[in-house]
């Protein structure tokens, strides 16, 4: 059901002048939906005075509650000038189920990737240029593994914070805000992700893809996998194809591979030599 007619919706992402009127009114119908979400939950509530249903209801009530906390982020991200604003200053991640409205779903990316057939219970995992971090969140929620994120941008990790303790998982996660430049942990990780950050838009991050993979295989242990997700511009360009083929040395990666997003990027599993 559209609740916003077809000639106008039309007029609204016809000129981009309008996106953030679109965006704020998207984050505000995703608030009015948890609101009344929680609301349904405490009604339902108020039947079974026998206290069932009580871990599921203060599940999706605190959805509501996590909304609070978040907004009072990005009140903050929106303020300071420094900060590089992705999403029109909404997070770039969503997850649907936290409740928290974003650009990119990761609920729906999470299996799209097929991630859980790459990660195991007690891998150690590092997410860069993680955003909210909430992919490797939710991996850390669906797999038992241990995920350190890492982005410079403070109040993206701030949000993910407050994810990983709405998720219960807070102590298998682990998010710093900071330069990917200035990380270095050893290869000590099982698995890296690196979705569409081999460069970065706020220009932190502007490497070679030479580079990148030498980083990135640095980080992993040997026989280590990194997912890697390439941006939308890379698709068809003979360059990237190039410069994917000297990564060869690094990594090898003639299995799996898929399209994504549209078949807008695509996503390879590159296993550390």
């Amino acid at each position: 059901m559209n609740i916003i007619p077809d000639f106008i919706a039309r007029r609204l992402v016809g000129n981009r002048a309008h996106w953030p009127k679109v965006v704020r009114l998207s984050a505000w119908l995703n608030r009015v939906g948890l609101y009344f979400l929680a609301q349904a939950r405490i009604s339902l509530r108020l039947i079974y005075p026998d206290g069932r249903y009580t871990s599921d209801h203060d599940f999706i009530v605190s959805q509501y509650a996590l909304q609070d906390k978040i907004r009072a982020v990005l009140a903050r991200y929106r303020a300071d000038g420094s900060a590089y604003k992705y999403f029109f200053g909404q997070p770039y991640q969503g997850m649907g189920m936290a409740g928290i409205f974003g650009d990119r779903l990761t609920d729906y990316r999470f299996d799209d990737y097929e991630l859980r057939r790459f990660i195991r219970s007690g891998d150690r995992v590092l997410d860069i240029g993680c955003n909210c971090g909430f992919i490797g969140i939710l991996a850390s929620y669906r797999t038992a593994c241990q995920t350190t994120g890492i982005d410079i941008n403070p109040y993206m990790i701030e949000i993910g914070q407050l994810a990983a303790e709405h998720l219960r998982v807070a102590d298998l996660v682990e998010l710093r805000a900071g330069r990917l430049q200035d990380y270095d942990p050893g290869p000590v990780f099982d698995v890296v992700f690196s979705f569409a950050t081999h460069w970065t838009d706020d220009n932190n991050y502007r490497v070679s893809i030479d580079d990148h993979m030498a980083r990135m295989a640095s980080y992993l242990k040997p026989g280590g996998m990194m997912i890697f997700e390439t941006h939308c511009n890379d698709v068809g360009n003979p360059e990237f194809y190039a410069a994917m083929e000297g990564a060869k040395r690094l990594f090898a990666f003639d299995g799996f591979h898929k399209m994504t997003d549209s078949d807008t990027r695509e996503l390879y599993l590159m296993q550390r030599r």
